[in-house]
């Protein structure tokens, strides 16, 4: 192997004329079929996923312990900015450079492996060039093509405009919160609540249903028991519908009329002069810092290469632009609400590993060092390393950084999360408050025509629109197939371009269509699969790059990577009657145990 030339290939059309003596690896393409002369770097980190997962989450580790960035941009209360930085939340999905990252993880552990010696870069991507060819010349490997490779050694991060950023952000929202009625001074006197619910702002729950999707019968728990509790809702400064007069009253008058132990409120409405003149002092301190310290500024590498430049836009965005305002702001505003209430004994929150949750954790251990819970209320991913940290995080002390439990709803949960390093007496096994209407779903009626396919849209458009041509271009002349297509309601394509498939577009819920029908197809990041997946449902998951799949592990699930797979996986699964055993993902329970046994043990 260490004769051969490794092609780095990068680019958007096919390579040809490919020399016999070499190994083309593909960075982006994940639909070749590979053999011994050309593999898919995502299916490389398939392969060796713990090996990459522990580097990374390794990596993370050290910026979030052993960096000067913590000393740097710590407030005068000791809370560190920088833990809440983008870098640390482990945004994989999102975050396309984290993607980049466990990508060039897994070809250090290729070359490594193949003692490669010799390489040529065929990319596009002139940040990537020059991470790569510096990591060549560190390890003393040629790079054939070096004179013709194009590069950007330095990332221009405009430090005027973060500056303007932030200053928008703040203001725009301080000004949207203006008009939210006020009821923070009266909500909670005289309210005995020692349990507090801080969640994300559902707008379902404005049509009457005074349900919050995220904690579907833990409410009807705690009125049944006759147990008070404060709820504190968080939302978006884009979303309008928290500024309309609709939800003022919603919070004045449903949720204050219909259950008495139940105290509602929104977040933004502690907004005030004083906190926006308090934020933005914080925050000149913060730019202050930057500007003296932007030299010392140090990111360790990772799996040898530098990636510095990958990460210069949301560094400086952490520390000094829109991100940086925001978590000082929101800091502000759970201090200002939690002095509010009275002594309480449990937290409850979703868990996402997002910026407000430290300040959450630092300010609630702060003033009250009472039980706080992290509801991880959706799947967790193999691959969505929000949920995840190095067993190294939990040797050191971590401080306010984590909750004393997190909470999940499945095995399959518990077990990611101990294989990554959380330690088990951190985490506990609860009922799937989102997911208990899975009950409640008919199984007895069986859909006639088992020749049609039911589509699952993700929310992303590109990865719905990947989808879509993919089927386009694999059943275009097939005629005894039927497919259905479901959009994700945020993501409603135009199918004109796919008219060779006449589409059936479903708009029902899924509660009332999942029984009719025996296949579904989705992209790897769609949850919605895991409730057909549920039902004896026969899975199909187009998988694009990295598997993200929240089924990646089960059992009765097809993944395929290109034209030639999805073909004969609907063919397969059409032919094949269900599977006999039945398949479990989440803990399923209306009546909740567990969840009313841990309240009972944390509330005097």
């Amino acid at each position: 192997m260490s004769n051969q030339t490794i092609i780095l290939w990068n680019l958007n059309q096919l390579p040809s004329n490919i020399n016999l003596n070499s190994v083309l690896i593909f960075w982006n393409n994940s639909s070749i079929i590979e053999d011994d002369s050309q593999i898919c770097i995502s299916k490389f980190i398939e392969a060796n996923n713990s090996l990459v997962k522990d580097e990374y989450l390794k990596w993370v580790n050290n910026l979030s312990q052993d960096s000067n960035l913590n000393s740097y941009f710590s407030t005068d209360s000791n809370y560190s900015l920088w833990l809440s930085s983008i870098l640390l939340s482990k945004q994989v999905m999102s975050r396309s450079y984290n993607i980049e990252i466990l990508k060039l993880i897994a070809f250090n552990f290729y070359v490594k492996k193949n003692n490669i010696k010799r390489i040529r870069i065929e990319s596009d991507n002139y940040k990537l060039n020059s991470i790569l060819y510096k990591y060549c010349l560190e390890n003393k490997i040629e790079v054939s093509n070096a004179e013709s490779l194009k590069f950007q050694e330095k990332s221009r991060v405009s430090f005027f405009k973060s500056l303007l950023f932030a200053s928008s952000w703040i203001f725009r929202f301080y000004i949207n919160t203006i008009n939210i009625k006020r009821l923070r001074r009266t909500l909670f006197s005289n309210h005995d609540a020692k349990i507090t619910i801080f969640t994300f702002f559902d707008k379902s729950s404005i049509n009457g249903s005074n349900k919050n999707k995220f904690w579907l019968g833990l409410n009807e728990y705690l009125k049944s028991n006759n147990i008070s509790s404060n709820w504190i809702h968080l939302s978006s400064i884009n979303d309008n519908s928290v500024k309309s007069k609709r939800v003022n009253e919603k919070f004045k008058n449903e949720y204050k009329n219909s259950n008495k132990n139940e105290k509602h409120l929104l977040l933004n409405e502690f907004m005030s002069l004083q906190i926006f003149l308090k934020s933005v002092e914080i925050w000149i301190k913060s730019v202050l810092q930057f500007i003296r310290h932007k030299k010392n500024i140090f990111i360790p590498k990772i799996g040898g290469f530098n990636v510095e430049l990958l990460l210069k836009n949301d560094i400086q965005n952490s520390l000094i632009g829109q991100y940086s305002i925001s978590n000082i702001t929101y800091l502000n505003l759970i201090e200002k609400v939690l002095k509010t209430l009275p002594k309480q004994e449990l937290c409850f929150y979703p868990y996402e590993n997002q910026s407000w949750e430290y300040s959450l954790l630092f300010n609630w251990k702060k003033f009250f060092g009472s039980k706080i819970i992290g509801n991880a209320h959706s799947s967790v991913r193999y691959w969505d390393l929000r949920y995840f940290n190095h067993q190294d995080y939990f040797v050191k002390n971590f401080n306010y950084s984590f909750p004393d439990l997190i909470s999940v709803n499945s095995s399959i949960a518990n077990k990611h999360l101990i294989n990554s390093g959380t330690p088990a007496n951190k985490i506990v096994e609860v009922e799937a408050l989102r997911y208990n209407y899975i009950l409640d779903l008919d199984t007895l009626v069986k859909y006639e025509n088992n020749k049609e396919i039911l589509i699952l849209g993700d929310y992303s458009k590109s990865i719905t629109e990947e989808l879509l041509e993919m089927v386009h271009q694999t059943f275009k002349d097939v005629d005894d197939i039927n497919f259905s297509l479901k959009f994700h309601p945020e993501c409603i394509l135009d199918l004109s371009e796919y008219d060779q498939i006449n589409f059936k577009i479903i708009n029902n819920p899924i509660s009332e269509i999942i029984n009719n029908y025996e296949v579904c197809l989705s992209s790897e990041s769609t949850t919605a699969a895991i409730e057909f997946w549920e039902k004896d449902k026969k899975v199909i998951t187009y998988i694009s790059g990295i598997n993200f799949s929240p089924l990646l592990g089960c059992q009765n699930v097809s993944f395929v990577y290109n034209k030639i797979e999805l073909y004969k996986s609907v063919l397969f699964n059409l032919k094949t009657s269900k599977p006999n055993t039945a398949n479990n993902y989440f803990n399923l329970n209306k009546k909740t145990p567990i969840w009313a046994e841990i309240i009972k043990q944390n509330l005097n």
